[in-house]
């Protein structure tokens, strides 16, 4: 019969012998699997009778655990701040007597921190500048609000002392201010080199080599051909440095060698030469 199965299967579905095998296999266990939950509760399953003493102590059990349930504890409501309109300053009331003028609990928390450092109110309207102070508030609390509603003039004599302290101020000021260095480039040495701002020792020993080279400096737009001078250092010392007259060093081009006018700085001009 098993064989005769097997072959219809093979015959109808066109499956292997091997997949055939597998088809016999699992379908019996597919409806063994479904058909257990079912099997289970004929083959195993108990009726269960429940006695008087079984539901005696399933009674006394649930009193018990009826009587340890706590009852919900019912918050307090806060007690409700009569507002009373009477004259305060805000440098010395309590938070309490805030709220007891209609000013809300962070409102005073507000003003007791901006006291504690170090804050003052001068004026009435300094209380209109704490952050988030209603301005319907502050108009009913004006009238209570122990201050004065602007600061008071000042006297004469404070006057007088400001604006004599503000002449002093301008009179120093005008003061003229120290000469400006100046330094011939032709003349000064190596330490009148370095009071200029931004040349040091390098920069001092160049300018001088340069200066010899030359034969002396006949523009001082010749300092910004030193080697290492930016422009951006030569225009902050351009206004600090002058040339002096000087007798330039002739050189003879027909008889100088090559190591003499290798070595010399030539001027470029836009000079035609008459030749």
């Amino acid at each position: 019969m098993v064989n005769r199965l097997r072959k219809h299967i093979r015959n109808y579905f066109g499956f292997s012998k091997t997949e055939t095998n597998g088809v016999l296999v699992l379908v019996p266990l597919m409806v063994l699997v479904l058909l257990s939950p079912r099997l289970y509760v004929v083959l195993f399953a108990t009726e269960y009778d429940p006695s008087d003493g079984d539901k005696q102590m399933l009674d006394s059990i649930l009193v018990a655990w009826s009587s340890n349930i706590k009852e919900p504890v019912k918050e307090e409501e806060p007690t409700p701040i009569r507002v009373e309109l009477k004259p305060f300053n805000p440098n010395t009331a309590t938070k309490q007597q805030l709220e007891q003028l209609g000013i809300a609990s962070f409102l005073s928390k507000r003003i007791i921190k901006y006291r504690d450092k170090g804050g003052v109110f001068k004026i009435k309207s300094d209380l209109s500048r704490i952050y988030d102070f209603p301005d319907s508030l502050y108009r009913v609390l004006y009238k209570f609000i122990q201050l004065p509603g602007q600061l008071a003039a000042q006297s004469k004599r404070t006057i007088a002392k400001r604006n004599r302290k503000v002449t002093d101020e301008r009179v120093i000021s005008k003061k003229a201010k120290p000469a400006l260095l100046v330094v011939d480039l032709n003349a000064a040495d190596t330490t009148e080199l370095k009071k200029l701002k931004g040349i040091g020792s390098g920069y001092s020993r160049r300018i001088i080599k340069y200066r010899k080279l030359l034969g002396g400096y006949t523009a001082k737009e010749q300092l910004a051909e030193v080697y290492g001078i930016s422009d951006s250092l030569y225009q902050s010392l351009a206004d600090q440095v002058t040339v002096s007259s000087v007798s330039l060093r002739k050189l003879n081009v027909n008889l100088a060698n090559f190591k003499t006018l290798k070595g010399t700085p030539i001027l470029v001009t836009n000079r035609r030469l008459p030749f």
